[in-house]
């Protein structure tokens, strides 16, 4: 059965408004700034989320509350998404691919291109703490710059006694180049709720909404990789690239001078 947005909106401002002690409500207005860091699963609007589905990456945060008995603040922050990837099995050999030439004179086998499809932002804007107590719900808005970008990358195969670096069975990634970067303008919104898990701890859980407006972007196949080591752009794409999020993190705050961590 499907549910109105605002039913669930409510439920979360309900349980941050529950009656809270003044202990708990001392606690919230001592903290003078605040660190945060999720996971993130996005997923992409029109026909940006039919080309490139769903993506994950992290979001990094902190906020400036400058007023003891305010629930706002100035926060800044930034996430990074990966939308799509792709990872193919090759022979590689240095004299194939001019951008390789910082390695050894070589061929490797079992190694792959990898190529990744991304958006990085960063912004800064208000942040309200709607409520104090063990259940804190919040709002905020940031406006900053973001850019989608595609990677090529090597992925190779460590080899024990050929590579001292690097156990037998593992991989690592050499010689990342860009093929593709759109700088523009985002804005960023969204909401939550913080469970406190100790005094200054607390678990939180939140949707965003990201706007980037119309980008220029690419998707898995847009990048060809020719036999002969040279890379073709099959493709760029030219729509609105917005996406929807949903995060899981930590929040930690920062008590003002004096306060007690005990």
């Amino acid at each position: 059965m499907r549910r109105n947005p605002l039913f669930f909106g409510a439920c979360i401002f309900a349980l941050g408004a529950v009656p809270v002690g003044a202990q708990d409500q001392e606690d919230s207005k001592s903290r003078i700034f605040g660190v945060e860091s999720s996971f993130l699963i996005t997923k992409g609007l029109g026909e940006f989320g039919e080309l490139a589905g769903a993506g994950f990456g992290f979001t990094m945060g902190s906020t400036w509350m400058p007023k003891r008995n305010t629930g706002f603040g100035v926060r800044l922050d930034l996430s990074l998404n990966l939308y799509d990837r792709e990872r193919e099995s090759t022979r590689t050999c240095h004299d194939r691919f001019e951008w390789l030439d910082l390695l050894e004179d070589r061929c490797w086998s079992q190694d792959y291109m990898v190529t990744t499809y991304g958006a990085f932002q960063f912004g800064i804007g208000p942040e309200w703490t709607i409520s104090s107590g063990p259940a804190q719900p919040y709002l905020f808005a940031t406006v900053g710059q973001s850019v989608f970008f595609t990677s090529l990358g090597l992925e190779l195969s460590g080899r024990g006694g050929h590579d001292h670096h690097h156990a037998s069975d593992s991989f690592y990634s050499e010689a990342t180049e860009n093929y593709h970067t759109d700088w523009g303008p985002v804005v960023r919104g969204g909401g939550g709720l913080r469970f406190k898990v100790w005094k200054f701890l607390s678990l939180y859980v939140g949707a965003v909404y990201q706007h980037a407006g119309t980008r220029t972007y690419m998707v898995k196949g847009d990048l060809d990789l020719n036999d002969d080591g040279s890379v073709t752009i099959d493709k760029k794409r030219y729509s609105p690239a917005n996406n929807l999020g949903f995060e899981v993190g930590l929040h930690w705050d920062i008590p003002r001078s004096g306060s007690s961590m005990e």
